[in-house]
């Protein structure tokens, strides 16, 4: 009967890497190169003598934490949640086992039937079998055996081994899983260089030499900005070119909530916003063109343009449906920008009256339901109804392409909304840098302010008891107590924000490599912040801005 040997192998997360064949009945893991059959780095939390396993006669395995404070968890490859083990507890071949948390280093119990010799060497014993195996190819191979055995009683190494696995599995060309790989053994600075090392790795069977240049370039920028974990905070920073945000999402709690759930939803529904970043010719590259020539602000521009890039949009049109305003009701938008007519005219834009109303009702010749829903919507904007007062020919209606059968219904007459120029001059006046009742552009707070203001101009009465120059947007929203349009404006900041960030990120990381979009405000962020950013919102426990 064939002999079997015993193997521990790291799990494909870690590298994959085979230790073995161990012929003693003990195999001891720890940090401690000089007791331990397995070395493993100590700044993962690894005790010196951490744990042995233990060959049975029967080919089971028992795990044995050396102390109590050396934590093992158990793995079984039914799928199982791991257990935490206390005592020395029994396991079987495919069983695997973590160290230190049950994320942490894991490796996989195996066993394989021993390799016989080949049939020249049969009959040869002592140095004349070993002479017959001696080669130049042999001895390189045994260098490297040892020397990498050596190396992996490092951190580095660990890291390096981890890396190449990565690469030589393709998994190299998925970004997520590059940052992911190193920051389980890691932090901020060191994760990006065996990030970079293994793509260096990969280029030599990739294209991946211009990844490769630039995440060296950003790690050596990373390096002189901070030495600190890396935070949602920081990044949107970094992204969006000012350094105002990571102030103000650190400033603003509920902001900051709502933008980290908003980010984590924009990298889940990538395909919902790749006619952003794909489509060359859309009414949001036509909007940011024309802000950018208006507000002439790059920091501004680049989150401002995003108020023009909703999810799924389909088709372009003059008129949308907006499942909800600042009331909570079904309304109209016009526009590329979908701007309400309370938006237009508490943001001083020269614009008409506009209804959402049933198909029927757009549709008939009885012009006092039509004048009723226009004056329903000029009263919640503040206006005397004796001065709303319609023929039949100056009302026009529009689809919006709607469920349920509505139109909207218009009052004829230039409208802001609906020419571009007109709405980025407009706009540039009454958000842009040199706005008035605004912060400074720089100062504490100021694009997060503006945004505030945009989507707050849809309130219907008291939008200017609110002070846009008071702070944060939650400071701003809290000086009419416990409004229940404040949660609307502030979700709708969020996720403009959101998509300032996330879209140019979902263009870097699954966008045309060879053609990169060109259409986007700004410079596209790096590949190792996107795929950093990207880890950090899939995980609410580093969903912080802090």
């Amino acid at each position: 009967m064939a002999d079997m040997l015993t193997f521990l192998q790291l799990a494909e997360e870690f590298g994959g890497t085979k230790f073995g064949p161990f012929t003693a009945a003990e195999i001891r893991l720890g940090s401690d190169p000089e007791n331990n059959d397995i070395v493993l780095p100590e700044n993962l939390g690894v005790l010196p003598q951490h744990m042995k396993v233990l060959l049975q006669k029967d080919g089971s395995f028992i795990l044995a934490p050396v102390e109590r404070t050396a934590t093992v968890f158990l793995w079984k490859p039914d799928g199982r949640p791991p257990k935490q083990l206390n005592t020395p507890s029994a396991a079987v071949m495919e069983d695997s086992f973590s160290l230190v948390t049950a994320e942490g280093v894991r490796f996989q119990l195996l066993r394989e039937e021993e390799k016989r010799e080949k049939p020249t060497d049969r009959g040869k014993t002592g140095l004349a079998a070993a002479k017959g195996r001696l080669s130049i190819g042999g001895m390189i191979a045994e260098v490297k055996r040892q020397g990498l055995s050596r190396v992996m009683r490092t951190t580095v190494g660990h890291m390096w081994q981890t890396g190449y696995k990565f690469v030589a599995s393709g998994a190299i060309l998925k970004p997520r899983n590059i940052i992911m790989m190193v920051m389980v053994v890691s932090g901020w600075i060191f994760a990006g260089g065996v990030g970079c090392t293994a793509l260096s790795l990969a280029s030599q069977k990739a294209d991946v030499k211009d990844d490769l240049k630039e995440c060296n370039g950003d790690l050596a920028a990373l390096g002189a900005l901070s030495t600190e974990d890396p935070t949602i905070g920081s990044l949107t920073q970094e992204i969006l070119g000012d350094l105002e945000w990571l102030n103000t999402l650190q400033s603003d709690a509920e902001l900051n909530q709502a933008y980290v759930k908003e980010l984590k939803s924009v990298f889940q529904r990538r395909d919902q916003f790749e006619w952003v970043y794909k489509n060359r010719a859309s009414d949001f590259v036509d909007f940011s063109t024309a802000i950018t020539g208006k507000v002439n602000n790059e920091p501004l521009v680049r989150v401002l343009s995003y108020v023009a890039a909703p999810p799924g949009r389909k088709k372009e049109r003059d008129w949308q449906l907006l499942r909800q305003d600042s009331l909570g009701n079904r309304t109209c938008g016009r526009g590329m920008t979908s701007i309400t007519f309370r938006q237009a005219r508490n943001l001083e834009l020269s614009t008409k009256l506009d209804a959402l109303v049933q198909t029927q009702i757009a549709t008939s010749g009885d012009l006092e339901p039509k004048k009723r829903a226009l004056q329903e919507t000029g009263q919640l904007a503040g206006m005397s109804i004796e001065d709303l007062n319609f023929t039949e020919s100056e009302i026009q209606a529009a689809g919006v392409g709607a469920q349920g059968g509505y139109q909207c219904i218009f009052v004829d007459g230039d409208d802001d909304r609906a020419d571009m120029s007109a709405l980025a001059k407009g706009l540039a006046k009454a958000i842009g840098p040199e706005a008035k009742g605004l912060p400074k552009a720089g100062g504490d707070h100021w694009i997060a302010a503006r945004l505030t203001k945009y989507y707050a101009s849809d309130y219907d009465i008291e939008f200017d008891q609110l002070n846009f120059k008071a702070g944060t947007p939650n400071q701003i929203l809290s000086a009419i107590p416990n409004d229940p349009r404040s949660p609307w404006v502030m979700q709708q900041t969020a996720e403009t924000i959101a998509r300032a960030v996330g879209v140019p990120c979902l263009a870097r990381l699954y966008g045309n490599k060879d053609k990169p979009p060109e259409h986007l405000p700004g410079e596209l962020p790096s590949l190792m912040k996107c795929g950093l950013l990207n880890l950090l919102a899939d995980d609410s426990s580093f969903g912080s801005g802090e």
